[in-house]
């Protein structure tokens, strides 16, 4: 189990702050630039390999309902995409030039309607000011904005293997409420308590006290021999057993 911190542009109090992401005084801040610095460390790298006007496509995570429904689980952004961008918003495309490092977002259009289910449509505008980008177009102006660009190449993956200090931060960050809340499960482990109830404990104090709506992965929460099942915990696993007294 293993706590995952997004990147967004709330901050302490509601208040929204362009440029940083925090769900309160109780938790980690992290800047937009962090994100920057990401595409600013690629770009520099990549420079040393690519024509000059080769450019970075990525696709952010798409959204999905279930089964064909109105319903729509909570929304976790693709890695990469999050990597360079920060972007929490699902539906999205990001386009890096090598050459100058600029930055555009593309963000789907969405009906009028949009709003009474999920809230203020936001402006273009709104969303290069959060993000920090130099340009921020709906997804339909995505062929025209490369046509015009004529890259000689276009990259679509590229390694997140060497972290920044900022990202280090992050990630410490995530290991340290991911730590507190394991220590929380512990404390409360009783006989006689299901697997799930101990998952429910675990995913509780990441988000009530680390502000982290996603963990890692889903939960392996194995009392006893399912301890040893590398992946428990998925549907065919569901956490289900109860925690029997002198179990691991």
């Amino acid at each position: 189990m293993a706590a995952s911190v997004p990147a967004s542009s709330r901050s302490a109090g509601n208040q929204k702050t362009p440029g940083s992401f925090c769900l309160g005084r109780h938790t980690l801040r992290i800047p937009m630039e962090l994100h920057a610095l990401n595409r600013k460390r690629l770009c520099e790298r990549l420079r040393e390999k690519v024509p000059e006007n080769a450019v970075v496509l990525l696709m952010g995570g798409e959204s999905c309902s279930r089964d064909s429904s109105d319903v729509f689980p909570v929304f976790r952004q693709e890695s990469y995409f999050h990597w360079a961008f920060g972007v929490l918003e699902p539906d999205c495309y990001g386009a890096i030039e090598v050459s100058t490092g600029k930055a555009t977002l593309f963000f789907p259009k969405l009906h009028e309607s949009f709003a009474i289910w999920d809230g203020r449509i936001k402006p273009m505008e709104e969303f290069r000011t959060h993000y920090e980008v130099d340009g921020a177009l709906q997804v339909h102006e995505l062929p025209d904005f490369m046509t015009k660009l004529n890259p000689a190449v276009i990259l679509t993956l590229v390694s997140r293997v060497i972290k920044t200090s900022q990202e280090l931060r992050v990630l410490r960050y995530a290991a340290r409420v991911s730590t507190n809340a394991h220590i929380e499960v512990m404390k409360r482990a009783r006989p006689g308590m299901k697997e799930y109830q101990l998952e429910a404990l675990f995913m509780y104090n990441c988000y009530y006290f680390g502000g982290c709506r996603h963990v890692a992965y889903t939960c392996i929460c194995g009392t006893g021999s399912n301890a040893a099942i590398l992946h428990y915990g998925g549907a065919h696993a569901p956490n289900d057993r109860s925690v029997n007294d002198g179990d691991i």
